[in-house]
């Protein structure tokens, strides 16, 4: 999992892209691909691993908003609640925009 390709899994309502999508309004893979190109992981705890990604105004380079991708380089869920059917580390469980409970549907629009 510390190589440049995450696995993104469809997932279920807890983890995955079904998760984030719709709970968080994070559609686009254009911020979790942005935030796995960064040198290092923002926070690493056993086998989770948290990556950001600041989506900035091409016009000035303002921080407008952080997202936050956190992925589980480990073949379960850390509460052991879900195992990969294929073995392979589950990968993204949730990405979010830091501070707010949905992101805005611009941040969807963000070319990679």
């Amino acid at each position: 999992m510390r190589s440049r390709e995450k696995k993104k899994r469809l997932g279920n309502g807890a983890l995955g892209y079904n998760h984030y999508a719709v709970q968080h309004n994070l559609r686009s893979f254009a911020p979790l691909e942005a935030a796995f190109k960064t040198t290092k992981p923002d926070k690493i705890n056993g086998n989770r691993i948290e990556y950001i990604a600041y989506v900035v105004n091409t016009g000035n380079g303002a921080i407008h908003k952080i997202v936050r991708v956190i992925t589980q380089n480990a073949r379960h869920s850390s509460d052991y609640a879900y195992e990969t059917p294929d073995g392979k580390p589950v990968g993204v469980i949730t990405a979010y925009c830091q501070g707010e409970n949905k992101c805005p549907d611009w941040v969807n629009k963000v070319p990679s």
